[in-house]
């Protein structure tokens, strides 16, 4: 069988729609072209992120011969040499990555973290050592990390103290009982995964490992597969419900295949068990049985009552879906998924047209009729003290709606993780956090350690990575299959055939450069600003113009671009009004501005509460016509809007929202449906 060199992209178009014969045709695709790096390299790590080693090994082999010098297929061929015993030569390719790296620190910290698995503590500190003491541009050490590191191999040489393995499994199982119980899972995770010797080798530890990961999972690194491989040593020494804990963390990794294989020759005997089969059971399109499984959990809980309804609209069965919504909300009258879905498939089977403005406006009557802005009115009795304890810092102050400039504030809810107060205008209903920084101190938010480490960072230089290492016409046609969300008559390829080849992008927080990059790839000429100078200095290093700047500083000509890009930034910006005015008088008449942020009024945004994309740099949350009126009141008209769901795709990775369990098939009824709590509008230029 042989492929044509130019399928390459369908291939991966493929793999990225889970076709069963996908990986045989990226396989074959590499093998007709043995000197492609690109097509090597995807091959490559597609094994690895399927599991499978000695493939892995033999493919990143081939790859490293192709590109010698590239860090990221060294790293590749380090995983997969630890993945199957081979030590020795997986750290010289660590070693190796490290050296010929760009920026070295992600593979020095992998490597000190490799020494400690493999119980040289010694090694370790001496590679962190000699890290701390050399400067790398465009990193900072994590806070935390350097004495996570510490006290990884501290804990390390004092297990190797311990010769007797009951000895150590009673002073190590009591700092992990402390750990949990604080719920500090990234230390419990480093004490379980290095500092007893050989976990495989005790029956408890394997499970606690595994608990830790799913503690501790981020969003831009959930280290699922991880997960799975202690799940399945658990599986082995016999631990209690071990069999559905491995199910479940092979439904959240996405292979919902494997977990109901799991469950079907085990069947499930706790709530969390039923649970994850129900999941599993949806996601595989078994949608009666999945029926059965919600209707008998949603007893307990009103939200697998509206599981179930969710089911039954899939399997276009509507009266039995009507009749599991009603049951959601004879246990909870105010139900945000079941009452908005009810309305939905009410209009559904009376065949009456509707689109996302219908459904956005039955969403606010919902909100007024039962309170769901207003959910959490206990805050508002205690809402002073926490505005004056930030008041008192002098680094913030009170601030006015950015979208009318009413000061009547209605406090809602105290954000948990930044511990802002947040809430809504009383005139037009905006949503906002009051007080806000000072604005000669926004850039600490982006400048501080935390940040620098954080794992969206090190997603993003990521991201920035993958793409060097294809070639630029690859990025390019890659770039344009990922674009297509624009609408039919009006695509990416056809707006830049219309605006000529001196066609200028702007990006307002470019942070790496990704976008600069793949725009780039395209023919354009790209400009990026961003707060974060480490962010900007690593997209210089790739050639890229980049700048430390905000929009309002930036002194760019009028009318200079033809499209700007605002990628989850609005809800960044304290004055909003004044950041779009200028926009709107950079572009040349017909030039596109596209912006995607939270939408604040959302099915989803209700259903979580406070704890919807919690964060600690958002200042403003639009919803989707506070969006569209504002672009419209600056002249531009409306070409699409689109929704897609990422809150429910976190609540997989976050502890306190697991517990909030909405079956899998609501996140593409929410994007066919076109309401989901993250919204993109493209407006152009009158």
């Amino acid at each position: 069988m042989s492929i044509k060199a130019n399928q390459l992209e369908a291939i991966l178009e493929e793999l990225r729609v889970n076709q069963p014969d996908a990986m045989d045709h990226l396989r074959v695709f590499a093998e007709d072209h043995p000197n492609r790096p690109d097509a090597w390299a995807h091959y490559a790590w597609n094994l690895f992120y399927r599991g499978y080693g000695e493939e892995t090994y033999k493919a990143s082999k081939r790859l490293i011969r192709l590109t010698p010098k590239n860090a990221d297929a060294l790293q590749l061929h380090s995983r997969a040499c630890f993945r199957i015993g081979l030590v020795k030569e997986g750290s010289r390719s660590l070693q190796r990555a490290a050296a010929v790296a760009s920026e070295p620190f992600p593979y020095r910290i992998e490597w000190i973290e490799t020494c400690l698995r493999e119980g040289k503590p010694f090694s370790a500190l001496s590679q962190y050592l000699r890290l701390r003491m050399q400067w790398i541009r465009g990193w900072r050490f994590p806070r935390g990390l350097g004495r996570g590191i510490l006290i990884h191999a501290i804990l390390t040489m004092f297990a190797k103290l311990l010769l007797l393995s009951s000895v150590r499994d009673a002073v190590f199982g009591r700092l992990y009982a402390y750990y949990v119980q604080k719920k500090r899972w990234n230390r419990a995770y480093i004490l379980v995964r290095c500092a007893v010797g050989k976990p495989d080798l005790h029956s408890v530890w394997p499970e606690r490992i595994a608990d830790a990961l799913y503690h501790k999972r981020d969003f831009f690194s959930p280290a699922f597969e991880e997960e799975i491989t202690w799940r399945a040593v658990a599986l082995r020494k016999g631990t209690p419900h071990a069999i559905e804990r491995y199910a479940r963390a092979n439904l959240h990794a996405g292979y919902s295949t494997v977990a109901v294989k799991i469950l079907d020759q085990n069947p499930p005997q706790t709530f969390a068990g039923m649970e994850t089969y129900a999941h599993a059971l949806a996601a595989c399109g078994r949608y009666d049985e999945a029926e059965t499984f919600y209707a008998k959990l949603g007893e307990n809980d009103p939200i697998h009552f509206a599981n179930a309804g969710i089911a039954c609209l899939f399997a276009k069965e509507y009266l039995r879906a009507q009749m599991h919504f009603d049951d959601a909300l004879r246990m909870n009258p105010s139900h945000p998924i079941a009452a908005f879905l009810q309305r939905a498939a009410d209009l559904h089977m009376r065949k009456e047209p509707f689109d996302a403005r219908q459904l956005d406006a039955i969403l606010r009557d919902l909100s007024k009729k039962h309170g769901w802005r207003d959910r959490i009115s206990q805050f508002r009795e205690n809402w002073e003290p926490e505005t004056e304890r930030l008041l008192q810092t002098n680094r913030y102050r009170i601030v006015a709606c950015p979208l009318c400039s009413s000061p009547r504030f209605q406090p809602t809810y105290l954000d948990p993780v930044p511990k802002w107060v947040r809430g809504r205008c009383e005139d037009c209903g905006f949503l906002f956090a009051n007080p806000q920084p000072l604005p000669e101190t926004l850039g600490d938010l982006y400048m501080n350690e935390e940040s620098q480490g954080s794992a969206l960072q090190r997603f993003f230089r990521k991201s920035l990575n993958e793409l060097l290492s294809q070639s630029p016409e690859e990025v390019g046609k890659l770039f344009e299959i990922k674009e297509r969300f624009w609408t039919p008559e009006f695509s990416l390829p056809s707006f830049e055939a219309e605006r000529g080849k001196d066609r200028g992008m702007l990006d307002i927080g470019c942070s790496v450069g990704t976008n600069l990059y793949q725009y780039h790839c395209r023919g354009w000429r790209t400009c990026g600003i961003d707060l974060d100078g480490n962010a900007v200095a690593v997209a210089q290093s790739h050639g890229l113009d980049a700048r430390v700047a905000t929009i309002e500083d930036a002194d760019f000509p009028v009318q200079s671009f033809d499209l700007i890009l605002m990628m989850d930034v609005i809800e960044h910006v304290p004055d909003p009004l004044s950041v779009l005015r200028k926009l709107h008088g950079l572009l040349k008449p017909g030039g596109i501005l596209k912006v995607k942020n939270p939408c604040a009024e959302s099915v989803i945004h209700y259903h979580y509460g406070p704890q919807w994309i919690s964060s600690d740099t958002h200042l403003i949350h639009f919803s989707r016509h506070h969006l569209t009126d504002t672009f419209e009141r600056f002249g531009f008209e409306i070409i699409a809007t689109r929704s897609y769901l990422e809150a429910n795709k976190i609540a997989h990775t976050y502890d306190g929202w697991r517990r909030l369990s909405v079956t899998p098939l609501f996140d593409p009824l929410v994007v066919n449906l076109d309401v989901g709590d993250t919204i993109t509008v493209l407006g152009r230029k009158r």
